[in-house]
């Protein structure tokens, strides 16, 4: 439609609909020009409701991707009830992206015995687990030190650890968890759990 298209001011303007209507017809560049319209304010707000003591585990970007990751999957559920409705709609989903990371974080918080807990969930299910080499792991002396070695992982990948031995999900579910890609978070999982059994004293 000419050179508003690709102009951000007619989405700050109010032209949404304009836009959701090309996303829907699965242009990405819609997606572009939503963000762009939507993301101070989406950014304000949730930045105001994330937690002092939970600031250092993640940031509002986290959520902001994966929120609109879930509102491009989600889009075919709007329903066009006027100007304001979507962003209403994706507020919520973004609000919903926070509480599950408010709440996950909260729980997942590092302690001694979070720690402690975690290594055993991760040494009892990765022998039932044909994805990954772990085997070693479940033997008494493989999961002394266990605890130290897991505290030397990268957070995210403690935290696909956690999700997959722990929680028991899949990778997909993972993945939609943490906004990354079902094949990275499966590589990654599977690489830590090798770098365990290295540090236990595995095969290599």
């Amino acid at each position: 439609m000419g050179s508003s298209d690709s102009n951000p001011e007619s989405v700050a303007n109010g032209e949404l609909a304009h836009w959701v209507s090309k996303a829907k017809a699965g242009e990405q560049c819609a997606w572009i020009e939503l963000d762009r319209a939507l993301r101070p304010r989406l950014e304000a707000q949730l930045r105001a409701r994330i937690p002092d003591a939970l600031r250092s585990r993640f940031d509002v970007e986290d959520v902001l991707q994966s929120g609109f990751l879930e509102a491009s999957r989600r889009l075919g559920d709007f329903e066009d009830r006027g100007e304001a409705s979507f962003e209403a709609w994706i507020a919520e989903i973004m609000f919903n992206e926070l509480r599950d990371k408010i709440r996950f974080h909260a729980r997942d918080k590092r302690s001694v015995d979070r720690e402690v807990e975690v290594a055993s969930s991760v040494a009892a299910r990765a022998a039932l687990d044909s994805q990954t080499p772990s085997r070693t792991l479940v033997n008494a002396e493989a999961e002394q030190g266990l605890v130290q070695s897991m505290s030397e992982l990268e957070d995210s990948d403690r935290t696909i650890l956690r999700l997959r031995f722990q929680d028991g999900l899949s990778w997909a579910e993972i993945a939609r968890r943490t906004g990354i890609a079902e094949t990275t978070v499966r590589r990654r999982g599977t690489e830590a759990v090798e770098a365990l059994i290295r540090n236990q004293g595995g095969p290599r």
